[in-house]
C-alpha cells in the first residue's frame, strides 16, 4: 500500500504538473473558484510541526495517508484535519528527489483526493489550489502541458537544509564529452561565492569523487547530504 502510493506520487511530480501562469490570490478572483475546490478541500489537512502550522498537505488514502513537502518537516509532526481534530502523525515514506513524504495518521475514513491525469489537462484550462477552508489559495491557467523536468527545473528549494548557491550544467569537449559540472549562475551571498567559486568555473572533483556533468554533481550532493542528515 505504501509503495503504490508513494510511487504515485513521485511519478506525478517527477513529470511535473502542467505550468501555470497568471496566479492570481485576489479576493474576487478567488470567489467564483470556490464550488470548483469544495471537494479537493475535503482532503486537504494542515500539518504543525512542534506545534506551529507549517504547511498543507493532501489526504491520498482513507486509511490515514498523508502526502506532503519532505523539507518543512521537523521536530513533532501533527495533522490538523478540516473538522479541527487533530492526530500526531509519522513518516513512513520519503522521496528526496522531489521532497515528497508520506505521513501516516491513525484514523480511518479520511476523504482521499482523486487524482486526474495531468497529460489529459489541456493549456489554457482553468487550474485552482484547494485549502483547508472553503476558498481555494490560488488561481492560474495551464500554460504548458505536463513534461519530463530537467536541468535547473528539477531543483527543490529547500529552507531547512544546506544551500549551495549554484545552478550547475553540463561541459563539455568538441566532441560531446562529458568534463565536468560548469557553474552557469552563481546566487550572490551563498555558500559557493563565499567559498570563491566564480560563474563559468568547472567543478571536476570533490571529496575525491570525480564529477562527470551536472547529474553527476547532483547524485554526489544528494549521497553527502543524506550522509549527513543520518549521523
Amino acid at each position: 500500500m505504501i509503495a503504490r502510493l508513494i510511487t504515485t506520487a513521485v511519478v506525478l511530480a517527477v513529470a511535473g504538473s502542467p505550468a501555470l501562469a497568471q496566479i492570481g490570490k485576489d479576493a474576487k478572483l478567488l470567489a467564483p473558484f470556490k464550488p470548483v475546490v469544495a471537494k479537493a478541500n475535503e482532503s486537504t489537512v494542515r500539518i504543525k510541526c512542534d506545534d506551529k502550522d507549517t504547511i498543507l498537505g493532501t489526504v491520498v488514502d482513507e486509511a490515514g495517508y498523508i502526502l506532503t513537502k519532505a523539507s518543512e518537516l521537523r521536530g513533532t509532526v501533527w495533522v490538523r484535519l478540516p473538522d479541527g481534530s487533530e492526530y500526531e502523525a509519522t513518516t513512513v515514506a520519503s522521496h528526496n528527489a522531489t521532497d515528497l513524504a508520506l505521513l501516516k495518521v491513525d484514523v480511518k475514513g479520511l476523504k482521499a483526493v482523486t487524482f486526474a491525469d495531468t497529460e489529459k489537462v489541456p493549456a489554457g484550462n482553468w487550474v485552482a489550489a484547494s485549502g483547508p477552508t472553503s476558498d481555494p489559495i490560488s488561481v492560474g491557467i495551464v500554460s504548458v502541458m505536463t513534461r519530463n523536468l530537467t536541468g535547473r527545473d528539477t531543483a527543490i528549494v529547500n529552507p531547512n537544509r544546506g544551500y549551495l548557491g549554484i545552478y550547475p550544467a553540463d561541459e563539455k569537449d568538441d566532441e560531446g564529452k562529458l568534463l565536468g559540472a560548469k557553474i552557469a549562475e552563481l546566487s550572490p551571498g551563498g555558500a559557493a561565492d563565499k567559498a570563491g567559486l566564480k560563474s563559468d568555473d568547472v567543478i571536476v572533483e570533490m571529496n575525491g569523487k570525480k564529477i562527470i556533468g551536472q547529474t553527476s554533481l547532483r547524485d554526489f550532493l544528494d549521497t553527502l547530504r543524506e550522509a549527513t542528515s543520518s549521523t
